[in-house]
C-alpha cells in the first residue's frame, strides 16, 4: 500500500479562515453597492418630481398670457404695473396668470407648508372674479423639497412696452431624501410668453 498524505487540521482551517475573510468583504461591498444605489434612486425620485414641478409651470407661463408679478395682491409700481424686471427690482415669490389652455385664473407662489415646515411652490386656481382662492391651492413640489430662495423676475408684461413677455425664475434649496441623504440645489431659468405668437 502506498502511503497517501492528505491536509492537515491546521491548513483547512487556514484555508476556511481565508475564504470566509473574502466571503465577509464581498459580502459587505455588495451591501454597500446595494445602499448606494437605494440612496440614488431616492434622491432622483424627489429631483425628479422637482424636475416635474418646474416644467409645469414654466409649460403654463409659456403658454399664459396677462402676467402679473406679485399675484392678484400685487404691489409692484403704479396701477396696472405687471412687471418687476431683473436688476431694477427684488423680484417677486409670487405671479398671476391666466390660462390659455381653460382659460382660468393661475396663480403660483412661494409659501411655507404648515405641516413640514419646508417652503413649497404652490399653484392656485384664481376665482371667476380674479380673487386668489386659498383653498384651492395645491403644493407642486414634493414634501421632501425645501425651497429655501424663491423669486420670479417679470419683464415686457404690460401691454403697450413693445416687449414680449419673459419670466425668470430662480431657485434654491434643498433635497432630502433620508437620513445621510441630502442635496442642495439651484435652479435659474428663464421662459418666454408663446401666447401671442
Amino acid at each position: 500500500m502506498k502511503n497517501q498524505d492528505g491536509f492537515t487540521l491546521v491548513e483547512l482551517l487556514v484555508s476556511l479562515a481565508l475564504f470566509s475573510i473574502v466571503v465577509i468583504a464581498a459580502i459587505g461591498s455588495l451591501y454597500t453597492i446595494n445602499e448606494a444605489s437605494q440612496r440614488v434612486t431616492a434622491m432622483r425620485t424627489v429631483l425628479d418630481n422637482l424636475n416635474f414641478a418646474t416644467e409645469s409651470m414654466t409649460r403654463t407661463i409659456r403658454t399664459g398670457d396677462t402676467i402679473v408679478c406679485g399675484g392678484v395682491e400685487s404691489s409692484f409700481g403704479s396701477a396696472g404695473e405687471a412687471n418687476c424686471p431683473l436688476g431694477s427690482s427684488d423680484g417677486s415669490d409670487t405671479i398671476s396668470l391666466n390660462s390659455t389652455i381653460d382659460g382660468s385664473g393661475i396663480e403660483y407662489r412661494w409659501r411655507q407648508d404648515t405641516v413640514t415646515n419646508n417652503r413649497e411652490i404652490q399653484k392656485c386656481t384664481l376665482t371667476d372674479s380674479g380673487q386668489l382662492d386659498t383653498d384651492k391651492c395645491v403644493a407642486i413640489t414634493d414634501p421632501q423639497i425645501d425651497i429655501t430662495n424663491f423669486k420670479f423676475y417679470v419683464d415686457g408684461a404690460d401691454a403697450n412696452d413693445g416687449k414680449q413677455p419673459g419670466v425668470s425664475i430662480f431657485m434654491q434649496g434643498v433635497a432630502n431624501a433620508g437620513p445621510n441623504n441630502v442635496q442642495p440645489f439651484a435652479i435659474q431659468t428663464y421662459v418666454s410668453q408663446r401666447a401671442g405668437e
